[in-house]
């Protein structure tokens, strides 16, 4: 059963964790400090050239039920950074954040990281306080679930912008065995300069065809609503759902289907209804684009390779390449006017 995963996960990640006489934590391959992570005994110095006493601590960007992210300042240089806040180190659900975020640090994402993730900086670990501090890169425009309560219905190419940069950095993902599990508009953050980048890996997980069930239901692909197995294809859905909810300026099951937001009735949406579809606003591209996405049948549905090229964006498809020219400028106008309208609003995913 999905519990008994959950259990599986929680002893493992319990016997993993050790803590040493100079208190230091040591997870999985990491040694955790008020200095900072290190990836292994054999590697010398930190992550990052600083320490935790180096960052002042500013307002709140966010909350989640057992975490809270911070805006945060290296009094060193005056860079400005998230600082994400985890609460005691042993609730096993902070534990496989804790993890999740840490796999981002590992060797072979480190050679050559994505600039369409969020970039984890450091993490810290202070005994004293049993918090672990994980610092991460600063989306000063918030997320792109606020985006589109501010702004609105989104226009084609500020669409084919943000998904291009999502698209890639699922391609990077899927290129490493990781899938994200995740894809909403909030775990989506976005610079001032229109610059798109995924976040929350709380859920991510290695591609071993996963049986545990995470991700939130109104972005859940079909087979994943009826417990079957975690592929990177149900990602390539939620990635489209979140296409339609910025074409429709809402979440297009509220839109099209009412607000049962029942988890029988999302089973009953993305099973038994036809997906929507958007409007005539939209170009035959774009439209197809979303339909790929949410192919009902996972196989059906292209990988995230498949659908933006890497390596030449022209040669993606039709609805990325026709817009492969385009800056984020566009992306950085959308958000500006609902700053305009509303006036700044920032929400980190926590």
């Amino acid at each position: 059963t999905n519990s008994d995963a959950m259990e599986v996960d929680t002893e493992a990640m319990e016997s993993s964790m050790e803590f040493t006489q100079q208190g230091s934590m040591v997870y999985k391959g990491f040694k955790i400090n008020q200095q900072g992570v290190q990836i292994s005994p054999e590697r010398d110095g930190q992550v990052s050239p600083f320490m935790l006493k180096d960052i002042k601590l500013l307002e709140v960007l966010g909350r989640g039920t057992s975490s809270v992210v911070k805006k945060g300042e290296n009094t060193l240089t005056g860079e400005k950074m998230a600082v994400k806040i985890l609460g005691t180190v042993y609730n096993p659900e902070l534990r496989k954040a804790l993890h999740s975020e840490l796999k981002l640090l590992m060797p072979k994402l480190q050679e050559t990281p994505s600039p369409y993730i969020v970039r984890v900086i450091d993490v810290f670990y202070p005994k004293e306080e049993d918090m672990i501090y994980i610092v991460l890169e600063l989306c000063d425009a918030g997320s792109l679930n606020t985006a589109i309560k501010n702004s609105g219905k989104a226009s084609e190419k500020v669409v084919s912008v943000v998904m291009r940069q999502i698209f890639l950095a699922l391609a990077f993902l899927f290129d490493h065995g990781i899938q994200h599990r995740d894809i909403k508009p909030s775990n989506v953050l976005l610079t001032s300069h229109g610059a798109v980048k995924l976040s929350d890996f709380g859920s991510s997980k290695e591609d071993v065809n996963a049986e545990t069930f995470c991700g939130t239901t109104r972005y859940m692909s079909p087979e994943r609503l009826n417990g079957h197995e975690y592929t990177p294809k149900a990602d390539v859905w939620s990635a489209g759902m979140v296409m339609l909810e910025m074409g429709f300026g809402d979440h297009p099951y509220h839109v099209c289907f009412g607000t049962d937001g029942s988890f029988v009735a999302m089973i009953e949406y993305a099973t038994k209804y036809d997906t929507p579809q958007l409007d005539e606003s939209y170009s035959d591209h774009a439209r197809g684009f979303a339909g790929l996405c949410m192919a009902k049948k996972p196989e059906q549905r292209p990988t995230p390779g498949m659908l933006v090229r890497p390596e030449n964006l022209g040669a993606s498809h039709p609805f990325i390449a026709q817009h492969a020219q385009q800056g984020n400028q566009v992306v950085a106008e959308w958000i500006q006017q609902g700053v305009r309208k509303v006036g700044p609003l920032l929400s980190v995913a926590s």
